[in-house]
């Protein structure tokens, strides 16, 4: 198998309409297995430096698993850097959580989590662009065992990293005691250059908090999440490290997924907003509408509308009805919202029902509607047959000084040619595509 990572770099003139200048450079090439990537995590935009960051394993099939844990930097002169991080050798592959993040100084931090080991690297402050190859530090990070009964341990999940609005860098990992199954948050902050842990005790059981989409941290330092629990759409704020849960949206029946995918952002008062995915299936589990819906919290109360709820050009023999998958929401100097999400094709085959995200669309908020805008074009299944290619993980930012950033990863994929004409065959060669574009904000 062969994966080909290419860079495609763009710079936009932004009024009211997008106007693209494009050019286009194949930056790596390596053998490589499988790219895991669980969620727009895997990728980090950093607002002041426009520099990208990018991490993910690719993994060698043999009578082992040789597999290496990578981190790409792209600067915005078009200069890139490889980091191989880790390395390994495995009768099995190991679980892998990590994801990337800048700080206040535009220095990279990379946190992983694997066969019970959290790790975490980062770049020497006196880095400079110009350098041949970054100079890295790595660390073994120890989470918070308090709590635990003599003998008792957690199982540890990375769910992600941030710059907070009060400068500093906020790791956060799951954690769920073999027992009795409580739940809890280890809270982790970099400064003066260290990681220091508190704890967080949770209310929910761990079984029923299926993901935590992603967190921000305001100027108070305060963690705001939003996360899946028993597939309703939760948001917690916590203040010294108590744990207040409000319920954003609740499913309304079994067949309902009200926190499929999510995304949170603060405005510039502090105000959280979330952006989700709300799926609606028949009794046999397939899909029967997929919408975008935006949630406010005003006076204490959150409220949510449908801000989506069809494709635009790119869709599955199942209809239009499908989209909003991915969601990814910022705000700018001027607090307006910007968002980026991806349509979705639904199609069925021998009573199966199967998916594909594709075709990026950007939303940014006017004074009286919001303006859209195609990213980046695709046909879907409806359209040209088979939607062979798929968009993963959208990831946008905004400079203080208004420059705004878009990335985002896109899965190709290619059938050996006996399956050719069969889009359900087993996947046998893979490649991902990366995309990247930078525009200026009225």
């Amino acid at each position: 198998m062969r994966k080909t990572i290419l860079g495609i770099f763009f710079s936009i003139s932004l009024s009211l309409f997008l106007r693209a200048e494009v050019q286009k450079e194949i930056f790596d090439a390596h053998n490589a297995g499988v790219a895991s990537f669980d969620s727009n995590q895997q990728m980090s935009l950093d607002p002041l430096s426009g520099k990208l960051g990018i991490v993910y394993r690719d993994v060698f099939r043999g009578q082992q698993y040789l597999h290496r844990l990578l981190f790409w930097e792209i600067f915005p002169n078009g200069k890139r850097q490889k980091k191989i991080l880790l390395s390994g050798r495995d009768s099995f592959l190991p679980p892998l959580n990590a994801s990337p993040a800048y700080d206040q100084k535009s220095q990279a931090h990379i946190f992983s989590l694997s066969s019970g080991v959290y790790r975490h690297f980062y770049q020497k402050e006196d880095q400079k662009e110009d350098q041949k190859e970054n100079e890295w530090c790595e660390e073994e990070l120890f989470l918070p065992s308090e709590g635990l009964e003599e003998g008792e341990k957690r199982e540890w999940k990375h769910c992600g990293v941030t710059l907070g609005r009060d400068g500093f860098l906020h790791v956060l990992a799951q954690g769920i005691s073999e027992k009795r199954k409580t739940l809890v948050f280890a809270h982790g902050i970099w400064r003066e250059g260290k990681v220091d842990f508190s704890l967080i005790n949770v209310l929910h059981k761990g079984d029923d908090l299926r993901r935590v989409f992603n967190f921000q941290v305001d100027s108070k330092g305060s963690l705001h999440l939003v996360y899946n629990l028993d597939r309703h759409l939760y948001y917690s704020e916590v203040k010294k490290n108590h744990w207040k849960a409000e319920v954003v949206l609740k499913r309304k029946n079994f067949d309902t997924e009200a926190a499929w995918n999510a995304f949170l952002a603060l405005d510039n008062r502090n105000i959280p907003h979330i952006a989700s995915t709300l799926i609606q299936r028949v009794s046999t589990g397939s899909f029967r509408y997929a919408h975008l819906l935006l949630h406010d919290k005003k006076e204490g109360r959150w409220r949510s509308q449908t801000l989506v709820k069809k494709s635009a050009g790119y869709s599955g023999t199942d209809g239009v009805s499908y989209t909003g998958h991915s969601p990814c929401l910022t705000f700018d100097h001027k607090n307006r919202a910007h968002l980026l999400f991806t349509d979705i094709a639904s199609w069925h085959k021998n009573g199966n029902n199967d998916r594909l995200p594709g075709q990026l669309r950007y939303f940014v908020q006017g004074k009286k509607r919001w303006h859209e805008s195609i990213i980046y074009a695709q046909k879907g299944q409806a359209q040209q047959g088979k939607p062979l290619e798929g968009i993963l993980h959208p990831c946008l930012a905004v400079s203080p000084d208004g420059q705004k950033s878009f990335s985002w990863l896109m899965e190709l994929t290619v059938y050996s040619q006996s399956n050719i004409h069969d889009y359900y065959a087993r996947r046998r060669y893979q490649s991902i595509l990366l995309e990247w574009k930078n525009s200026f904000l009225d």
